[in-house]
């Protein structure tokens, strides 16, 4: 291109439309204008290095959700706190420094500042872009599939009605993701305009920067995206639940039913069976329950919390323990009645004990002593066909894996010991009761 081209008297069409572009820059737009510029640098400075969501480093995952909210909390008020006590004050402070009415022409006020109003909005959208790009990114970048790569930790645990859900459940988790965006949109809406006197746009002095309607459209965007990643992750979450949700019909087993009279003339051997189907599908759905869970399972975003102490009510422990409860109420029923049952007898036989192993050479005494013999003779068979009873009652649950606690079987043990020795011992004592008696009674 020649020299004469830009030294020529008649200017080419691009000169023209260079000016009038020129003068649209000035006089519509301004960002040309001292104070814009100065303006525009101070909140590419500050909006560059600010942000409204904390980023963690990957080893601080998975994170407690309470823990992961207080941290991101305090940056929105952090944030927001710069906005509004240096940001703010700071924007201010350049147009304070220059009388209002030199800020621009008159007829041109009402322009001016509106377009500095639309080039703070252009950086506080895009610091709400940032925040929203942000937390979508941490959701997105956790894969199903990955161990050790979840965001959060639930816990799968029965509740007080007897349903088997997550603590917290997930919708809750996403529904307070939804409000932290919310809050950090409230936080970008509340910077107001920069003030002034001469300004004739009617309700200026209420104006921010950001409308609520423009944030709005922004965040109803990241909520949608961000609920089609949170259905995607929730895959393996819900799959994890329908499992154990197949068992929960083990927190409304029904009792096994016992007669009134199951333990008279011998009616228990009849429900052995009965008592047997009921032990093996304690031990069956026990097992089952015990090979589904884990102490802890990564399903995508979250870190499902299975197993653990009993006082927070997890599944594992919970199922687990209604399974064996269910053998466990039939044992504690038989338990129960052998204790009765063992007491009563035990005393007759430390009674009979007590007699047999008497000696005495008084004629009232040894009188007492033969009547009560006699007692013993007639009673023996009865007692012992009694502890053979219990003995074959015990041996119900030993078969069944249940052993009774030490002080449960003491009474069975020594009913089982007496019932040996006594007929010895009431021989011994008949034979010497006969000769003594015989011998003073002469």
């Amino acid at each position: 291109m020649s020299s004469e081209f830009f030294c020529a008297q008649t200017h080419p069409e691009w000169h023209t439309n260079f000016n009038a572009a020129k003068q649209i820059l000035e006089e519509e737009l301004f960002h040309a204008h001292p104070m814009v510029m100065q303006m525009n640098v101070l909140f590419e400075s500050k909006c560059s290095k600010l942000s409204f969501f904390r980023q963690l480093d990957d080893h601080a995952f998975p994170i407690d959700q309470e823990l992961f909210h207080q941290v991101q909390h305090a940056q929105i008020r952090y944030a927001a706190e710069v906005l509004q006590s240096q940001l703010v004050v700071e924007a201010r402070a350049i147009f304070l420094a220059v009388p209002e009415h030199k800020w621009i022409k008159p007829a041109l006020l009402d322009k001016f500042l509106m377009c500095v109003r639309k080039v703070m909005s252009l950086h506080l959208t895009t610091l709400l872009f940032k925040t929203l790009h942000a937390v979508l990114l941490l959701f997105d970048r956790f894969e199903s599939n990955d161990d050790d790569s979840a965001i959060f930790i639930l816990n799968l645990i029965v509740d007080q009605n007897n349903c088997i859900r997550y603590d917290p459940e997930p919708q809750e988790t996403l529904d307070r993701i939804a409000s932290l965006l919310e809050l950090v949109k409230d936080a970008i809406c509340s910077v107001p305009v920069i003030p002034s006197d001469l300004v004739s746009i009617q309700s200026y002095a209420s104006l921010n920067v950001v409308s609520s309607h423009e944030a709005d459209v922004m965040l109803q965007e990241a909520k949608v995206h961000l609920a089609d990643i949170y259905r995607q992750k929730m895959k393996c979450p819900e799959n994890l639940l329908t499992q154990f949700i197949a068992y929960e019909f083990v927190l409304s087993e029904p009792d096994c039913i016992f007669p009134s009279n199951w333990y008279v003339n011998q009616v228990w051997k009849g429900l052995v069976p009965e008592w047997q189907r009921v032990f093996k599908r304690s031990r069956q759905l026990k097992d089952e329950i015990e090979v589904l869970a884990k102490d802890e399972e990564d399903v995508g975003i979250f870190v499902v919390i299975t197993s653990g102490p009993a006082k927070y009510n997890l599944v594992t422990e919970v199922l687990v323990n209604k399974a064996l409860s269910i053998g466990d109420r039939v044992k504690k029923i038989i338990v129960d009645c052998l204790k009765v049952r063992t007491d009563q007898l035990r005393k007759e036989y430390e009674w009979a004990h007590a007699i047999c192993t008497t000696k005495s050479d008084e004629p009232k005494k040894l009188l007492e002593l033969v009547n009560a013999q006699k007692q013993i003779k007639s009673k023996l068979i009865q007692w012992a066909v009694q502890a053979k009873d219990l003995e074959a009652l015990r041996e119900v649950l030993i078969e069944n894996a249940y052993l009774l606690e030490d002080t449960e079987a003491f009474s069975l043990f020594r009913c089982s010991y007496l019932a040996a020795v006594l007929p010895i011992l009431e021989d011994e004592a008949r034979t010497y009761l006969s000769e003594v008696s015989h011998f003073r009674f002469i």
